[in-house]
């Protein structure tokens, strides 16, 4: 307070380190992309193939989102990273209380641009939909992870496959051109796993740097980034649990205490350095506070505070609003949700979310030779299980894959979007290379192999059928998208991204109303959000069980064509 009140050097230096801290978040991953592709000595050819790729994957968001309106959450993740760059981490604007300081990437380009002179230039960074470039650019870096771990699992061919799943994944472009968290947790939740894996696979001090590193810079991105802690310690016991009953055998008692004494230090360290890193990106807002003065929300941590005295006097290494947007989250997940879930026809109860949401939504919004290529990539482990060391490999694949689908499906009552697990899917195309290693490739005959150039090519074909609206994406068991409303909404289909289309629509139409504050006649046009009730249940429920759609803008509008005459008999009934 007293370096952003009464002295501007101070104040100036502090911004300096908070810029350049934003830049070696995004560029550390990048660096140490390109050392381990000089270590690998990848062939010339796999690297341009590889740079192709990154290529399309940035075409593909560029052009894709020109015409894209800004997302109902957009606004407010900008606003809390302008409230970073300005050296204010409080959460007292609307709708601040998940939003993370890694959001203050998306500001960096109006930072520039106010520092320039007028101008074209200028006139463009200073945009808001210009923030969408930091997120575009950490898409490009996850794609370069998910190639180089798959590569360096399963080999050239494997990396390749793994790109492309990536690449062509509706889900993945749909997130990686917004200005919100989606893709920014799972680009840093797999670095983080990444380096974990580089760490204990080649035990160094950069390793143990750089793995403790990734992790605290995670934390700064999504609170979902929480669990990457207790992950972290179920693959560590996995990998290191046959060394544990050894000791346990031989009662080696000095050997044992000197490796538990090891793992005290390592876990101190990553403590220590996530707290580090929390409070950088908080600006050491209030870190230290009392337990007793927290104001909290959620009755469980109230009823904590409450009951005891001895932890109210405990003073909290976390800055204020780190713990505060914890508690706001759980708050308004469990206690005072936004809207109520949807799932095939179906509105939960109030506070209430439907068990197994996450599985229909993956069955419904992944694309089916996706889905294919996971459901073969497990087959193919299980078969060929001898082949691999899940304890040193795939457990840091599919450990975060379990905990998070079990974790959302059945303990998180809130059911908003698949967004929420997207996190998952760059591990799954990893895990997915694992078809495609050199011994599993030349076992595949003549026809499994063409087989596996159709879905690659059915991949492209049902990605590209959705080109520009990755976010309303759904896989052909929808086969008739005006009808998608029927399955999921909310930030599955509708997240108010299809503005521009809707207006240009009223141009043509203008006889066209949009969301009736009353049953009327005529081209009536509702938004799916609206249409199905997860604001307001009663609303529209005149036009949904008695009309059906005859066409869509965007995917997210319906179009009705409601008949004076019929409505006069609904009326009356």
């Amino acid at each position: 307070r007293i370096l952003m009140v009464s002295r501007p050097l101070p104040y100036k230096i502090f911004r300096a380190i908070l810029f350049t801290n934003c830049w070696v978040s995004l560029t550390i991953p990048l660096g140490m992309s390109i050392n381990f592709y000089e270590k690998s000595k990848l062939d010339k050819k796999i690297v341009i193939l590889v740079g192709s790729y990154i290529a399309i994957i940035a075409a593909f968001n560029i052009f894709s989102m020109k015409h894209l309106s800004l997302t109902t959450d957009e606004r407010f993740f900008y606003s809390y990273g302008q409230s970073i760059i300005r050296l204010n981490s409080n959460r007292d604007k609307p709708m601040s209380d998940s939003k993370m300081p890694f959001s203050v990437l998306n500001v960096l380009p109006r930072f520039l641009g106010e520092h320039l002179k007028a101008g074209k230039t200028k006139n463009y960074l200073i945009k808001l939909e210009t923030g969408r470039i930091a997120t575009v650019l950490l898409a490009l870096i996850l794609g370069l992870f998910v190639f180089l771990w798959s590569y360096k699992l399963y080999g050239h061919l494997g990396g390749i496959i793994s790109l492309t799943l990536y690449a062509f994944s509706p889900n993945i472009l749909a997130h990686s051109r917004l200005i919100t968290s989606d893709l920014y947790a799972a680009c840093l939740i797999t670095v983080a796993l990444y380096y974990f894996w580089r760490f204990l696979e080649n035990p160094s001090l950069l390793g143990l740097i750089l793995s403790a590193v990734t992790l605290g810079i995670a934390q700064l991105t999504k609170y979902s980034c929480l669990f990457l802690y207790p992950i972290l310690t179920i693959i560590f016991i996995i990998r290191y649990w046959p060394k544990v009953c050894e000791l346990t055998i031989h009662r080696d008692i000095r050997k044992s205490f000197k490796s538990f004494s090891k793992l005290v230090l390592i876990c101190a360290f990553f403590l220590m350095i996530s707290i580090l890193i929390i409070n950088i990106g908080f600006l050491f807002n209030n870190s230290g506070v009392p337990f007793a003065d927290y104001s909290f929300k959620t009755p469980a941590l109230k009823h904590l505070q409450s009951e005891s005295k001895l932890l109210g006097k405990i003073r909290i290494p976390f800055p204020y609003p780190y713990l505060q947007g914890i508690d706001i989250t759980l708050y308004r997940i469990r206690i005072q949700p936004y809207s109520r879930g949807y799932l095939l026809g179906r509105l939960a109860k109030p506070h209430q979310g439907f068990r197994g949401y996450y599985l229909f939504a993956y069955a419904l919004k992944v694309p089916i030779a996706i889905q294919i290529f996971v459901i073969a990539a497990v087959l193919n482990f299980i078969i060929r299980r001898k082949n691999y060391f899940f304890s040193r490999n795939e457990s840091f694949l599919l450990v975060p894959v379990l905990f998070y689908s079990i974790y959302m499906n059945f303990f998180v009552p809130r059911n908003i979007g698949f967004r929420h697990v997207l996190m998952i899917m760059p591990l799954l195309f990893i895990f997915c290379g694992n078809l495609f290693s050199e011994k599993s490739w030349k076992t595949l005959k003549v026809y499994q192999k063409a087989f596996t150039l159709f879905l690659i090519l059915y991949l492209i074909i049902s990605s590209l059928s959705y080109f520009p609206h990755y976010l309303s994406y759904f896989n052909e068991i929808v086969w008739d998208r005006k009808t998608s409303y029927q399955y999921l909404v909310d930030s599955n289909l509708d997240w108010g991204q299809n503005q521009y289309y809707w207006t240009e629509y009223k141009k043509k139409h203008p006889d066209a109303i949009l969301n009736p504050p009353k049953p009327i006649s005529g081209r009536i046009v509702v938004t799916a959000n609206e249409l199905v009730g997860i604001f307001k249940p009663e609303k529209y429920k005149w036009l949904r069980d008695n009309f059906r759609p005859v066409g869509h803008i965007a995917y997210s509008y319906l179009i009705f064509n409601v008949s004076e005459e019929k409505l006069k008999n609904l009326q009356i009934k």
